[in-house]
């Protein structure tokens, strides 16, 4: 009996000291991860501007990190940085769109709704919100008659542009190249990417040349750039944009961009190339 109580006496220690050496490699363990925890998150941290830097590399065709117009900036979404997502500092704000420069088929932006139900890119609708009152303000009525729009939708306006070039006699192909001049093809619209408003007087919503001469166009072209946009096809650049001149479709880009290409006369490719 004696032996056998030593026996289950030197089990228990065995066992105790199991249970001592484990608690101690948890506590080990433990004290390591909280180590390494913020060193993690200076890696990630660290590893975005990396991916930035390698990114705005190849971008750029001489490796100086200029975007060039056969580049796209994509949006951003950093959660950890409130200042870029609602700020002047993201690169959502200049995000090339063209055809040369499809949005990227799992590209969805943050939406809000305008006041009469279309939507906008929610980092940027405080802005487009505040230039209309102002214009309200000055007696001005201003309607924003298309913002945000899906691809599906994007397309039915493609083909009805289609109809309409082959109704006037053009060909398949060459209608399609016309309709491409009036209607961004699928994935290719500003208006895909939740940053582009066609806004129109009131009095007058026909979209074409003549809304340059509506006060509200006018005083929109004057104050734009103060809210951050841009009125992104102006006249005399379609061989750059790809696109007819419109002066009702407002871009926004940023305050800080939309003073430079304001006062230089610029467009957003002539811009992106220079930057």
């Amino acid at each position: 009996m004696k032996k056998r109580s030593m026996f289950w006496k030197g089990k228990k220690a065995v066992f105790r000291c199991g249970i001592l050496f484990l608690f101690l490699l948890l506590l080990s363990k433990a004290i390591a991860y909280a180590g390494d925890a913020s060193s993690i998150q200076i890696f990630l941290k660290e590893g975005k501007e990396g991916i930035r830097s390698i990114q705005r590399a190849i971008q750029s065709p001489n490796g100086s990190g200029a975007p060039t117009k056969n580049s796209i900036v994509k949006p951003e979404e950093d959660k950890d940085s409130k200042a870029e997502r609602d700020g002047e500092d993201g690169n959502w704000m200049l995000t090339l769109v063209n055809g040369e420069n499809p949005l990227p088929d799992e590209y969805s932006p943050p939406l809000e709704k305008l006041e009469n139900g279309l939507q906008f890119d929610a980092r940027a609708i405080d802005q487009l919100n505040a230039m209309l009152s102002d214009a309200r303000a000055q007696g001005l009525s201003p309607v924003v008659c298309s913002a945000y729009r899906t691809i599906e939708y994007q397309r039915e306006l493609f083909d009805n542009q289609i109809n309409k070039q082959m109704s006037r006699g053009w060909g398949r192909r060459q209608a399609v190249e016309e309709a491409g001049r009036v209607v961004s093809y699928p994935g290719t619209s500003e208006h895909n990417l939740g940053l582009a408003a066609d806004i129109v007087s009131e009095s007058y919503q026909i979209l074409d040349e003549k809304q340059a001469d509506t006060s509200e166009m006018q005083w929109l072209l004057e104050h734009c750039s103060e809210y951050g946009f841009i009125l992104r096809y102006p006249e005399g650049k379609t061989d750059v944009t790809g696109v007819i001149y419109e002066p009702w479709h407002f871009r926004y880009v940023g305050k800080q961009a939309a003073k430079e290409i304001t006062e230089n006369g610029l467009c957003l490719e002539e811009y992106l190339m220079n930057h």
